[in-house]
């Protein structure tokens, strides 16, 4: 015998359909409708600069698996605060993401009215690439190789001139940190955005450029840029012949990331659709083989992994910059 309407037995069947109801919207296959509309990837730094590649590789790839719309938005200025300071105040409903590097980190200590802490006004995503920096000159330049660079640089104190893509970006800090540790005296030369330095060295302007090793390893393809050493742990396998940083600074050791960002208070169900869809990025063969290309292993870790490395990085930096004597207005 079916139940009568207003039974014991049809409002149980219908209690069992609301709760069902629920358990779907709470559950990340609700997230289908992220992203809705045009998200905004900010890059913090002017465009053509070594963000821009890895940064293109992942919204493509993002665009492809959700059938979403992903723009590339260049807010530069404050070495990457001020496209920083603007997804912070962005709402955090799915539709800004901030792309940058690893020198957000380091904009507590150097910016003291920077206006919010990235450890807790920020949600840490994914880290998405990482690689050393490097020291590079022109290939006809006069300085001969980083021991050469070392020696000009104490005997000639302020007389070299080096070029980076802003005040307080990782190149910066890593060029000061070398300074320090080697003790050598560069005059820095900011520019608004490293493909200016490199322009700048190239004319002539400034002796040397220190940026990331994949900005400067593409340059050295073509024969116009020489790599005098990279910041990281070990050699390069695409720079083989030249040394590590440290094999002539004992102890120097700096690397570069890049990590995607967003608004906090961001809603659960576009984070569970996002820990769904960056794992396909990391093992995406076609995205793997274009990274490559460019020298580049796109990780795409887990969220854990960036907020870690910012957890870690963010007080670092605020022992080091002191130190180092760098003061930004």
């Amino acid at each position: 015998m079916s139940a009568m309407p207003g039974s014991r037995t049809s409002r149980m069947a219908l209690l069992r359909l609301v709760a069902l109801a629920l358990a779907l919207l709470a559950s990340p296959a609700v997230a289908q409708d992220w992203p809705a509309g045009t998200v905004r990837v900010v890059v913090p730094y002017a465009a053509g600069g070594p963000l821009d590649l890895p940064a293109r590789l992942l919204i493509d790839r993002l665009a492809a698996q959700t059938g979403g719309t992903f723009i590339l938005e260049h807010r530069a200025g404050a070495g990457g605060a001020v496209g920083a300071q603007a997804v912070v105040q962005a709402p955090a409903d799915g539709g800004t993401f901030l792309f940058t590097s690893s020198s957000l980190a380091a904009a507590p200590a150097l910016y003291p009215k920077l206006g919010f802490d990235p450890l807790t006004a920020l949600v840490p995503l994914s880290l998405i690439t990482e690689f050393p920096i490097s020291v590079a000159v022109r290939a006809d330049s006069p300085v001969r190789d980083f021991a050469d660079l070392v020696a000009k640089g104490k005997a000639q104190p302020g007389r070299l001139t080096y070029g980076s893509g802003a005040v307080g970006t990782g190149n910066h800090l890593g060029a000061e940190l070398l300074k320090r540790m080697a003790g050598i005296d560069l005059l820095h030369v900011p520019f608004r955005g490293i493909s200016l330095a490199i322009t700048a060295l190239y004319a002539g302007d400034i002796d040397l450029v220190v940026t990331n090793a994949i900005e400067s390893l593409a340059h050295a393809r073509d024969g116009r840029l020489r790599v005098l050493a990279v910041g990281g742990a070990s050699r390069m396998p695409e720079l083989a012949d030249v040394p590590t940083i440290g094999e002539a600074v004992p102890g120097y050791v700096m690397t570069n990331w890049y990590g995607l960002f967003a608004p906090r208070g961001l809603p659960a169900r576009v984070l569970a659709r996002l820990e769904a869809e960056l794992p396909k990025v990391r093992s995406d063969p076609a995205l793997a083989q274009r990274a490559a290309g460019a020298g580049m292993t796109m990780l795409v870790t887990p969220a854990d992994v960036l907020r870690r490395r910012m957890e870690s990085e963010v007080p670092r930096w605020k022992q080091i910059v002191p130190e180092l004597g760098l003061k930004v207005e």
